[in-house]
């Protein structure tokens, strides 16, 4: 496939693999009578599941949402993997009239892996539980009555598997093209190879020690800009060289500005996209967009033509405002949505607003009376026109590129080009279409049910379109995410498309929409992305796919029970908390507020997901989407967006050598909107920690960049994870300090840049 021609090498023709960096990551050899579902996975999947769902579910109603990277599990789980060999009698025991061994061998990396696959599919926290949270705390449903709990597990069990019910259909495509390298999957064997002494490239013993280094060092490191001097995050050279000038703040801060000559020294924030993963080529395209957006459009539409009212507002702000430039708080949303149901009589519970602050600038007697307009920053107009184009370029860019590939595989007119890995795979079975079919018809017929009988008002048209979209979307955006480890988010999408289907529908039909699209993508490429490392480690299909199955179920059950059981010791201080009128600045970073792993509840990602449910489904119809709209000239951006690939795919196939191929308008899509995410500081540290690695130690040290590339972003997410934890028990559960001052005396923001607070 074309955009991997990047990957090819002088030394192609003395490799197995036709990719030469999974040829020094992945062995060839293969045990099939190596176990795999033993005792010890039983157990240890279970009880990781239960654990790490646990917490995630917990941090969820901190400031900071502490959740899980594979490569932490991997390490946390090996030692308590060599524990149960070492414990477990090498005895047999029996198990409807089969005998099991308790301790068959050494703990090895097949079942290392599964286990892996399981805590990492339901240790994390499930996005069904914002729309969960919409129901308990806002329209005060009680969900733990037996029929309601059945209905809530249902939502967050069906809203993951109807994603494993669609990647059957991806796994020829995916999975077993050489081209589909899925390059984070190369981060996890290696670990998996170094932990289990498995030789590759170098001596085994060694890599492992250089890990153990790695996860040391970075954990001592991170506390500092983490806790000890958190300025470290964002250096801001421009607002100290300005002293509370404004033009300084709107051009150099992180937090409030476009990050101009902006440093971070947090792994949090330079390890935004892997840069010693990603590969070079994807992460220029990344990285230019948001250069392109940040330090080329928006001064020319803040400055130039204060397009929108712009100067109103914070530069890159992404909250919303009144005409009269005052912030809106939640009250004005809560009064929207309830005057839409009340309008529309889909929903006969009026919403929690004996709890509003009535004097607030724009609240519920404001919008019932005059609706004023919303006004939007400017750089949120535009990310919101570049997510479609993202989403539209992604689609041309497949289509050109991979088309007669995609038809090969389809029509299974390539199987002779598989490698020597698929073919090691082979003699395994592989998980039945029917089963991948039996589970999405299950999937979708549960939702549809759940959509018109659980207050979601969603018509079985809209669920449909919902499942629809989802399955034509895995294949481009699982395309751009196998060859580049960047996954395009289609979240905006969803929720403007839901927008304009149902012209003034309340919010969370939107987020029930928004969730059975977006969510259905991400699990679907999750459990690809799991098979092609099955793949790697020649791990048999089925039993991936039972251990990612598995650690659902389990998962869903945890993550209910821990929300309903918080719920009932606080509810009413969660409810307080989330209809506050009070608004933080819908973005920034957890290290910008002081409390950040505060023993203090909080609610943030319900928050969020409910006023963008509101904004895209009662709102837009009336404000955004329309051609009479002010903001109608963003249509011109998706437009562009699907047309921008064609060109440089016509003058990839004239000039070849040329390397037209890495242009990757979808990537350089999805850079522009990247900042609706995070703060801007990432884009000068980020960029050169990719550089060095990628493209200055990969070219000119090659064979010191095969043995320890992976196996350093390995070490460094995983001590970065680690001190994360570590400062989230110590403050957010047991309140406790670390008995160490900090260097700087916290004030009104990290950087010296004095912004205000309309900001």
């Amino acid at each position: 496939m074309d955009d991997v021609g990047y990957l090819k090498t002088k030394y192609m023709a003395q490799i197995e693999s036709p990719v030469d960096i999974v040829a020094a990551s992945v062995l060839t050899g293969d045990n099939p009578e190596t176990p795999c579902l033993t005792v010890r996975f039983w157990i240890l999947s279970t009880v990781m599941t239960i654990g790490l769902s646990a917490i995630s579910q917990y941090s969820y109603f901190k400031p900071f949402l502490w959740q899980f990277s594979f490569v932490t599990v991997q390490v946390l789980s090996y030692p308590l993997g060599k524990f149960l060999e070492w414990v477990l009698p090498k005895s047999d025991i029996s198990f409807f009239g089969q005998k099991v061994l308790l301790n068959p061998s050494e703990f090895n990396f097949k079942e290392h892996m599964l286990i892996c696959v399981a805590a990492v599919s339901g240790g994390g926290f499930a996005e069904a539980i914002n729309l969960i949270t919409i129901d308990s705390l806002i329209l005060d449903k009680n969900i733990s009555s037996v029929m309601d709990f059945g209905k809530s597990l249902a939502l967050i069990i069906f809203t993951q598997i109807l994603g494993f019910g669609i990647s059957g259909y991806l796994l020829n495509i995916l999975v077993r093209p050489s081209a589909m390298v899925w390059p984070s999957t190369l981060v996890n064997v290696t670990l998996f190879n170094t932990l289990h002494k498995r030789y590759v490239n170098g001596k085994v013993i060694l890599k492992l020690v250089v890990l153990m280094l790695i996860i040391l060092i970075t954990f001592v490191y991170q506390l500092f800009p983490l806790y000890v001097y958190p300025e470290l995050s964002s250096i801001a050279i421009l607002c100290y060289l300005g002293y509370k000038s404004q033009l300084a703040i709107n051009l150099g801060s992180g937090f409030r500005g476009l990050g101009i000559m902006n440093f971070s020294f947090d792994w949090n924030i330079i390890g935004l996209i892997q840069p010693l993963v990603t590969p070079f080529w994807a992460q220029v395209n990344f990285y230019a967009g948001s250069v392109f957006m940040l330090w080329i459009i928006m001064p020319i539409l803040y400055f130039g033509f204060n397009a929108w009212d712009s100067r109103k507002h914070g530069i890159v702000s992404k909250n919303l405002y009144s005409s009269d430039n005052n912030l809106l708080g939640m009250d004005y949303f809560l009064s929207i949505d309830n005057s839409a149901r009340i309008k529309t009589q889909t929903n006969s519970t009026n919403l929690k607003l004996s709890n509003l602050n009535m004097n607030s600038t724009v609240g519920a007697g404001s919008f019932i009376k005059s609706s004023p307009e919303i006004m939007i920053p400017a750089y949120m107009i535009m990310a919101c026109g570049f997510a479609f184009a993202a989403i539209a370029s992604t689609i041309s860019h497949t289509w050109l590129y991979y088309r007669h590939s995609i038809k090969k595989r389809i029509t299974g007119n390539n199987d002779q080009n598989d490698d020597i890995h698929v073919k090691g795979i082979s003699v395994y079975k592989p998980v039945s279409g029917f089963l991948f079919f039996t589970i999405f018809l299950v999937s979708l017929v549960g939702l549809v049910y759940i959509g018109k009988n659980s207050g979601y008002s969603t018509s079985n048209w809209h669920v449909l379109i919902s499942v629809t979209l989802s399955v034509v979307l895995s294949l481009p955006i699982g395309i751009i995410q196998a060859i580049s480890n960047i996954q395009i988010s289609s979240r905006i999408f969803f929720r403007v498309i839901q927008g304009l289907l149902s012209q003034n529908n309340n919010a969370v039909s939107n987020g029930f929409f928004t969730l059975i699209g977006s969510n259905t993508i991400s699990q679907c490429l999750e459990m690809v992305s799991n098979f092609k490392m099955g793949l790697y480690l020649k791990v048999p299909p089925r039993k991936v796919f039972l251990s990612q199955f598995y650690g659902c179920i389990i998962g869903a059950i945890t993550n209910l029970a821990v929300y309903i059981i918080i719920l009932r010791h606080k509810k009413d201080e969660l409810s307080s908390i989330l209809v506050s009128s009070n608004l933080d600045n819908l973005g920034g970073s957890y290290i910008e507020h002081a409390n950040g792993f505060g023993k203090d509840w909080s609610i943030g990602s319900a928050r969020k997901f409910y006023i963008s449910s509101i904004i895209w489904s009662i709102v837009g119809p009336n404000q955004f989407y329309g051609f009479s709209s002010k903001y109608k000239y963003i249509y011109i951006v998706v437009s562009l967006g699907f047309l921008l690939p064609i060109p440089f795919y016509y003058l990839y196939k004239n000039n070849p050598e040329r390397k037209w191929h890495l242009v990757n308008v979808p990537l350089f899509m999805f850079g522009t909107l990247a900042v609706t995410m995070v703060s801007t500081n990432y884009i000068i540290s980020g960029f050169l920690v990719g550089f060095l690695f990628q493209f200055v130690i990969c070219r000119y040290c090659h064979e010191f960049w095969e043995k320890y590339n992976y196996l350093s972003s390995g070490g460094l997410d995983v001590g970065n994870e680690l001190c994360i934890g570590f400062l989230f028990i110590c403050f957010s559960i047991l309140g406790k300090s670390l008995g160490i001052g900090r260097w700087t005396i916290p004030k009104e923001n990290l950087e010296s840049c004095f912004y205000e607070k309309s900001m």
